[in-house]
């Protein structure tokens, strides 16, 4: 019974003995497998042995870097795309001129309007002229700025074309395929590009995607004639011209609303400086009116002032007379006495009579104009008498 028990023992020791071995050997077939398939996938994929010298070479460059070189390549070429989409060109219109009629002809308050119709257009140009030179710069900007994104672009396709050239295809193909074609929509969509950038870039394509069609054997240069399409300068040097040209008719319609506002501008200064005139030579007229009117009740004055005169010359011409014709009998009374004894020692000859004495106090306060009666040729010893006259 015991012997019986130790063989059975035996057997499901030798039987599980042998179910191990049999799993550990399918376990380690199954990693051997495993690991030879990865193994020879990598190792494979990044050695190769020439088939003309049968030497074994190690890639210089893997595929994440020339996957960061495409995503490079895609970000510069969609900048340069939508700098150059950002070019402006003249849209507005330029607007009439204002006609101006004849400003001799029109009213002061028309052309008041008018002056204020320019300066408002005058304004709208200045703005319009800014706007203008704005768009001009951003024009400039934009396709610098597109140009340097190509050119970059362009500076990548060299690099991916030196790696073709010296490194095995397979240590270069991107595992991601979409990359690929997003590459190659972006070099067949380019507006910028020129046609030699377009081919080098699918030339590349081919390259990497496995499918190769040939290298450009000629080498693409770096530099924007080459690089940039001439349609996509054309494009540039026409919007820059529309720009050009809408500036300089609004630098021109500028100069004529100056011109016709300065001409308003004297119209109107000329009818302000009529009116002072016109106000001056009024007020002229009034002072010379006034004065005209004083000088006449003057000469009036005066006028009566000298009939008044005139009507008192004559009596006192009559009083002199008289006066006159009584000095020679006393002269002729006392010419018949002795010269030498006066008849009556109290009269002095030389001394006026009483009346000349009173004719004279008279006359005081006036001015008198004396009047000298001369003696008589045929009498010695003549008195010579003065007799003032008041003229008042």
């Amino acid at each position: 019974m015991r012997s019986e028990r130790a063989k059975r023992r035996r057997k499901d020791r030798n039987r599980k003995i042998l179910l191990l071995s049999m799993n550990s050997f399918s376990i380690l077939f199954l990693l051997f497998v495993t690991v030879s398939s990865r193994a020879g996938m990598t190792y494979g994929h990044f050695t190769s042995k020439a088939a003309i010298d049968g030497e074994i070479g190690i890639c210089s460059v893997y595929p994440n870097q020339v996957e960061q070189l495409l995503e490079q390549f895609v970000q510069h070429v969609t900048r340069g795309e939508a700098d150059y989409g950002s070019l402006s060109l003249y849209n507005g219109s330029n607007e009439e001129a204002i006609g101006i009629p004849d400003a001799a002809a029109a009213s002061d308050e028309e052309l008041q309007q008018f002056a204020s119709s320019i300066n408002a257009r005058i304004d709208v140009l200045e703005i319009q002229q800014q706007a203008i030179d704005g768009l001009t710069g951003a024009n400039d900007s934009e396709w610098a700025s597109a140009q340097s994104e190509i050119v970059s672009a362009a500076s990548i396709l060299t690099q991916l074309s030196d790696y073709i050239g010296s490194v095995n295809l397979h240590c270069l193909a991107p595992e991601d395929p979409s990359m690929l074609d997003q590459f190659l929509a972006l070099i067949n969509g380019s507006r910028v590009a020129s046609e030699a950038f377009q081919e080098q870039g699918r030339s590349i394509y081919g390259a990497l995607s496995g499918s190769p069609s040939g290298m450009n054997a000629t080498p693409l240069l770096v530099n924007e004639p080459a690089v940039i399409s001439a349609a996509a300068a054309a494009s540039y040097q026409a919007a820059q011209r529309s720009l050009s040209d809408a500036r300089s008719a609004a630098v021109q319609q500028h100069s004529n609303l100056q011109q016709q506002l300065a001409q308003i501008n004297a119209e109107i200064a000329a009818r302000e400086q009529a009116k002072a005139d016109a106000e001056a030579n009024a007020k002229d007229g009034e002072s010379t009116k006034e004065q005209a009117d004083g000088e006449t009740v003057n000469g009036q004055a005066a006028d009566e002032t000298t009939s008044e005169r005139a009507a008192g010359e004559p009596a006192e011409e009559k009083a002199d007379e008289s006066r006159s014709e009584s000095v020679p009998s006393v002269r002729d009374e006392s010419a018949e006495q002795d010269p030498a004894v006066p008849e009556n020692p109290s009269v002095n000859p030389a001394t006026p009579s009483s009346d000349s004495a009173k004719e004279q106090t008279e006359t005081a306060d006036h001015p008198a104009i004396p009047i000298t009666t001369q003696p008589n040729s045929n009498e010695s010893g003549g008195v010579s008498n003065e007799i003032e006259i008041d003229h008042e």
